[in-house]
């Protein structure tokens, strides 16, 4: 379903020859959602399947053969841009400045601190920081050949329900795969919502993400693991053959649902992180004192939708001179308006308005004066 292409080639050839996923035509369609519309999250893992059977494809030719819509599927560049301390991050010595004590590596069985520094025991590890020619320091690490490499670490706090973005920035001197695992160590290493997110790591700096809601435990937790798995290295002719990994910007954070824009005086519909294409459409809203009566007010207005409570969309803007707030591409549904009083007038109750593709006038919010003189009638005993 939707878009493909097509490649005649081998996919993967085993050490022996052996081809174990070839020839004929493949083709692949672009990931969808339950919608019908493209899902960036399964484009990546469609992409990650058919990367893991061209391991051993030399890199042109790979490239060739797969013919993939880099501009959705290539992890993003690191760039300065990206760089930096998040404060909503949860792990700590997330880049490794100026502290690695948080982060352990593993090997065949053993365990170390990465605080110790470089290791050139037989066999064990190598780590070191180095420069990245962007984000400062990174960490190195060196694996021996034929062996994984774990860099994990422990006592993240997460709650259940939260959605969380985890992101890596990766580098490596010839191409590598790198696996990411979050698990409860306490509790028979239960995954916690990651499990085997596998990317290709290129001989260039990329980021690296995963978007989650965890899973197995309710309430929140402090004890879970993050794991970066590096997967064995090929061997060369001589057998010796070590891919250096380099890792920087580690970061697990809440997503928010929403990012409001700098504009106070336009309203934007929430940005949703898995970008799925959303039906919307254009309001303007209308604030006057009296009717006919050029306004001599802006006015602070609230747009937040019904069927959540405000939870996917609350937002608040000032209108322009003229009384008038452009929604742009606001989410088809129902919506509640308020406007924040207004000395001498009385404040409006909430209004209702249904955003649909057929509305093509503006909503019409009008103010009563306080002091407004009301007229009874008489009426005689």
């Amino acid at each position: 379903k939707g878009r493909t292409f097509s490649a005649d080639t081998t996919l993967y050839t085993t050490a022996n020859n052996t081809s174990v996923f070839a020839g004929a035509t493949v083709s692949w369609g672009w990931g969808l959602d339950k919608s019908g519309f493209i899902d960036p999250r399964f484009q990546k893992l469609t992409a990650n399947v058919l990367d893991r059977f061209t391991d051993n494809v030399a890199a042109a030719a790979h490239q060739t053969a797969l013919v993939r819509p880099d501009e959705l599927l290539a992890p993003e560049p690191l760039t300065a841009m990206n760089c930096g301390a998040n404060a909503k991050n949860l792990l700590r010595a997330a880049d490794f400045e100026s502290t690695t004590a948080a982060w352990t590596i593993s090997t065949q069985g053993r365990h170390d601190s990465v605080a110790a520094g470089n290791d050139a025991a037989a066999n064990g590890p190598q780590m070191a920081t180095v420069g990245d020619a962007v984000c400062g320091r990174a960490l190195t690490l060196v694996g021996q050949a034929g062996q994984s490499l774990q860099l994990y670490q422990d006592g993240i706090a997460l709650t259940a329900g939260q959605q969380y973005r985890l992101h890596v920035a990766l580098n490596a001197d010839s191409w590598g795969l790198m696996s990411l695992y979050l698990v409860q160590p306490s509790n028979d290493y239960e995954p916690l919502g990651v499990a085997n997110a596998t990317y290709i790591v290129e001989p260039t700096w990329r980021r690296y993400y995963v978007d989650f809601t965890p899973t197995g435990f309710d309430g929140t937790i402090k004890d879970a693991r993050l794991l970066l798995l590096f997967h064995p290295n090929q061997a060369d002719d001589s057998g010796t053959k070590h891919v250096a990994y380099r890792v920087d910007n580690v970061t697990l954070t809440p997503i928010d649902f929403y990012a409001a824009d700098a504009d106070p005086n336009r309203l934007y519909s929430w940005r949703w992180y898995d970008e799925e294409v959303m039906e919307t459409h254009n309001v303007t809203l209308r604030v006057q004192e009296e009717a006919n009566v050029a306004p001599v007010n802006t006015y602070t207005v609230t747009l937040q939708d019904m069927e959540s409570g405000g939870l996917l969309y609350h937002e608040t803007a000032v209108t322009a001179a003229d009384g008038r707030l452009a929604v742009t591409d606001i989410p088809l549904g129902e919506y509640l308006v308020t406007v924040d009083p207004v000395a001498g007038y009385l404040t409006p109750d909430p209004l209702w308005i249904g955003v649909a593709y057929e509305m093509t006038d503006e909503v019409v919010i009008s103010l009563m004066k306080a002091n407004a003189t009301i007229y009874l009638p008489l009426i005689a005993k």
